[in-house]
């Protein structure tokens, strides 16, 4: 079976500031826009919180402190936003409720008198990611230069574009051989992204669109030589490709498997520490000694 990279969201926060403004509580909650990959949803989950911050106001005091709330269309209310601002799930997310969540974040700031109170929203997307939507770009570069240099690399790619460009995950390059068999090679490096239609919605592209999946002719090519030429410093562009069908793969190298294969929780509790079952073990003795001792008490009574 073709390991499969797990389906996770992305969130795009714009802000709509409000243009009130108060002499005694002069500065506004503010949001930026953000962009990041989300992990996945597939449970409940908080957006990490060192990832992004939702709102700051630049006053001072009391007037600093924000209250944030959210408001979701539709009766089934899907997130929810806690005092921090932090944002997480209600309920798991499927296929089935549809590709793209919308809502709306609030930010107030806690003035006194209430009257002099100010707030922004922000509006917020996000999106399932599909296979369909993943681009993979090949980088003749090892992952630690690839990973170390990310940011760098997304923000290259996003200018050249000119469009929104998240970064999902980043591996060591996955090549199906003439056999059909899925191998890795460490010295190059996949970098799977997707790309946000900022016209449309905020709704991911399909990698059928833009011409930028490498056909060896055409617009594709075009796209192809200019990425080398735009990266460079970071790793000679070999291909951008799509996922591998299902059909295609023959089989898996079991060096692949063994960097895929995911370390579950073990709950036999002596395999996570092994100080542990020697403690118990004297906890027992101990507590053996004592019924012993306890025994012999009430037969000599």
């Amino acid at each position: 079976m073709y390991p499969s990279i797990p389906s996770k969201s992305t969130v795009f926060f714009s802000a709509i500031a409000p243009s009130v403004m108060n002499k005694n509580n002069d500065r506004l909650p503010s949001m930026g826009n953000h962009t990041f990959v989300m992990k996945s949803l597939s449970i409940l989950e908080a957006i990490d919180a060192d990832a992004i911050d939702i709102a700051s106001d630049d006053d001072s005091g009391i007037n600093a402190l924000l209250t944030y709330g959210l408001e979701e269309q539709g009766q089934n209310q899907r997130f929810q936003v806690d005092n921090n601002g932090e944002i997480t799930t209600r309920t798991e997310l499927t296929r089935s409720d549809g590709n793209q969540h919308r809502f709306t974040i609030n930010a107030t700031d806690n003035a006194v008198p209430t009257n002099t109170r100010l707030s922004t929203q922000a509006s917020v997307f996000v999106d399932m990611i599909e296979g369909k939507n993943r681009f993979i770009m090949v980088l003749e570069r090892d992952i630690t230069s690839v990973s170390a240099n990310k940011e760098t690399i997304r923000r290259l790619l996003q200018d050249y574009l000119g469009k929104i460009v998240l970064i999902e995950t980043i591996n060591y390059q996955r090549y199906l051989d003439n056999a059909g068999v899925l191998n890795i090679n460490r010295a190059y490096t996949d970098i799977v992204f997707v790309i946000v239609n900022h016209d449309n919605n905020f709704f991911l592209y399909d990698n059928t669109e833009l011409d930028l999946v490498s056909l060896g002719f055409g617009v594709s090519q075009t796209h192809l030589n200019e990425l080398r030429a735009y990266l460079r410093d970071y790793g000679n562009v070999q291909i951008i490709r799509t996922m591998f069908e299902g059909e295609a793969i023959m089989g898996v190298t079991s060096e692949l498997q063994a960097t895929i294969s995911k370390k579950t929780k073990s709950y036999i509790w002596w395999t996570n520490d092994p100080w542990a079952a020697w403690i118990a073990l004297a906890g027992l003795i101990i507590l053996l000694g004592l019924i012993s001792i306890i025994i012999l008490a009430f037969q000599w009574t």
